[in-house]
């Protein structure tokens, strides 16, 4: 699974704490997320076991501040998740095909075509 650097998230958030949060929970294993804001909420509502990604997800947000964790299907049938970052162009942290990516969903959609 790959991830954004520390140095890419920095630039992101403009600040280095929020950076290292970020990176910590993306290569944070279950037991650790379950645990975390977020993703701990989502764990204690959900009458059956949640996927580890959408833990990931749910923590990202609760600490970058977006605006929730949403998901479109590709037209070649691949699932993104992202974190709404209030416009389709603004670079946010998105999942797509197992790895994490900071860029925006709109340009995604463009050139792949979403269902």
């Amino acid at each position: 699974m790959r991830v954004p650097s520390i140095k890419t998230l920095e630039a992101w958030t403009r600040c280095p704490v929020t950076a290292r949060r970020l990176r910590y929970i993306l290569k944070a294993s279950r037991s650790t997320l379950v645990t975390l804001p977020g993703a701990a909420d989502l764990d204690a509502a959900s009458y059956g076991r949640q996927p580890t990604s959408r833990l990931r997800m749910e923590a990202l947000d609760a600490v970058a501040g977006t605006y929730g964790v949403e998901g479109f299907r590709l037209h070649n049938g691949d699932w993104v998740e992202y974190l709404n970052a209030g416009d389709t162009y603004t670079p946010t942290i998105l999942k797509w095909r197992g790895n994490y990516h900071l860029r925006d969903w709109g340009t995604l959609v463009e050139r792949h075509g979403a269902d």
